[in-house]
């Protein structure tokens, strides 16, 4: 065990970086799935339409102050400082942050402790007074989240930059655990509300688990916040436009959770189990490929190297682009058993919007990288004014389509939008750098989107193979879903390799190297 625990915070390669992130993304998905599922088996919808209402402003909050917000504006910044200054500097740039950071956010989650019930009544003004009040004791306890991930979210761009991932892969998990575990210990005494307790303690251990990976980096905090640091400055400028950039993106929900609430009782509740399916495995493929390789952007910017920056990012995309496809055809191809498998029993209306969904996640794991491009640059400008676009485009699909169409509407409009910023930001791309995205790029991308097509048409045989329709039992929808998907992703994978896509077999090289690894590693601490 010691062998394995004094490597478990050293320096990473990217390809190694990417796999601890997707491995505990994975898990951290999975206890989400697991969430959910259960959170829809003892509570009703009228209880859950109340839940995910009273999350909505403090994720809204800390994905625009904190979390993605905050580490595209701070890992540039601290990566130049580290370059160019001492390990010691880039402590006290790091503690101005934090602190500065800690009684921004502070000052907001009072707020939301304080007045609950106007600040639900602006965001869900259908809900009920009975549901009002109950989802006003959810957010007074949810409340918490924004100001202790924004602070573990400065700790975790710290080991990002120092190439340190092992503590930001395991923290996430115990977030999702604490709301489980509640659940079980809290639900007869507190009923739904002991949700949002659970969510308050999970962010208090994530934060514990990195304040470890602190430790073990040496870091030094210093109660001060330096003003005239030019770096901390920095910092500061970008800020604004990220957050403005980030905050449209989960104004957008709110946008959809208002309109929802005027709808059917169930909407709101059919409408998040939907968006959970679809932001899953964008969370898995984006958010960890785009973590690993962030930094990595951001140090050949500060080494003057444009060059490699963009070959590496021709790369990455073209990757990310391979690694979706299989993903999608598995998660259109089995909607309707996913969204019995979140809800624990079948509903038409999750697999309608989560089918519509589907075409939209391509584009949204795209625009992890494709926005990292422009946030290596230290340009936040440009995606926030796109973003700006793409809100107004939301606001005005989602209430023509929810009109028209009802729940549908909203899966439609998410991928409509998420499909017109990805058009515009990779126009701009093209007409700033003609050597990108361009033709012989195109070229490249023709084999993985053929095998894609051909796997598409084999999924649905694949799927009829199996009868998941009528298994009651869920741990045996999991099996047999398992075995589609492996299915899809086997023949996914041999047709690339067949067609000789360099993504194969790169694939097969590093797996092939971790088994190496974990043998050598297996072998020396037996000798």
């Amino acid at each position: 065990m010691n062998f394995f625990i004094k490597r478990i915070n050293h320096s990473m390669t990217r390809s190694s970086a990417t796999v601890i992130i997707f491995t505990s993304l994975a898990i951290g998905m999975l206890l989400g799935l697991i969430r959910t599922q259960l959170i829809n088996a003892n509570f009703n919808s009228w209880l859950t339409g109340a839940y995910f209402s009273a999350f909505k402003l403090p994720e809204f909050l800390l994905f625009t102050l904190g979390a993605g917000a905050l580490s595209v504006a701070f890992i540039p910044v601290l990566s130049d400082k580290l370059s160019k200054g001492s390990r010691q500097e880039a402590w006290k740039l790091t503690s101005s942050v934090l602190n500065t950071m800690t009684i921004v956010m502070f000052f907001l989650c009072l707020i939301l402790v304080i007045f609950p019930k106007p600040i639900l009544y602006l965001i869900a003004e259908g809900l009920s007074p009975e549901r009002l009040d109950i989802a006003a004791q959810i957010m007074r306890l949810a409340a918490i989240g924004p100001l202790v991930f924004s602070v573990s979210y400065i700790l975790g761009s710290v080991q990002q930059v120092m190439g340190r991932f092992i503590f930001l892969a395991i923290a996430p998990i115990f977030y999702n655990l604490s709301i489980i575990v509640s659940m079980y210990l809290f639900k007869d005494s507190m009923g739904i509300v002991c949700l949002g307790l659970g969510a308050a303690i999970g962010g208090i251990l994530n934060l514990i688990i990195l304040g470890f990976g602190m430790n073990r980096l040496k870091f030094r905090h210093v109660w001060r916040i330096n003003l005239k640091d030019k770096f901390y400055r920095q910092v500061f400028k970008a800020l604004p436009f990220r957050s403005f950039d980030q905050g449209t993106v989960y104004m957008n929900s709110i946008v959809q959770l208002r309109l929802a609430s005027f709808l059917p009782v169930q909407t709101i509740t059919n409408l998040e189990n939907a968006l959970m399916l679809y932001n899953a495995p964008i969370t898995l493929l984006g958010v960890a490929l785009g973590t690993a390789t962030f930094p990595k952007f951001t140090k050949r910017l500060s080494q003057n190297r444009p060059d490699l920056f963009k070959k590496e990012f021709l790369e990455v995309l073209r990757a990310m682009i391979w690694i979706s496809l299989p993903v999608i055809i598995a998660c259109y191809v089995c909607r309707d058993y996913l969204a019995k498998l979140i809800f624990t029993q079948e509903n038409s209306e999750i697999a309608m919007v989560f089918a519509w969904l589907c075409l939209g996640i391509l584009f949204r794991t795209m625009y992890a990288i494709i926005s990292r491009f422009y946030y290596a640059q230290k340009d936040t400008l440009t995606p926030m004014m796109v973003t700006v676009v793409a809100f107004a485009s939301n606001w005005a699909l989602s209430w023509w389509l929810s009109k028209e169409m009802g729940i549908v509407g909203f899966g439609i409009a998410t991928s409509l939008v998420t499909i017109i910023e990805i058009v515009i930001l990779i126009s701009i791309i093209k007409l700033r750098h003609k050597d990108l995205l361009n033709l012989a790029f195109a070229k490249r991308l023709v084999p993985p989107l053929l095998v894609g097509l051909v796997t598409f048409g084999l999924a649905f045989a694949s799927i009829n193979l199996i009868d998941l329709s009528t298994t009651a039992n869920l741990f045996i929808l999991v099996i047999q879903l398992g075995i589609v998907a492996s299915l899809i992703g086997l023949i996914y994978f041999g047709l690339s390799y067949l067609c000789k896509i360099k993504e194969a077999f790169l694939l097969l090289k590093y797996v092939k190297n971790v088994f190496k690894k974990l043998s050598g590693a297996l072998y020396e601490r037996k000798t």
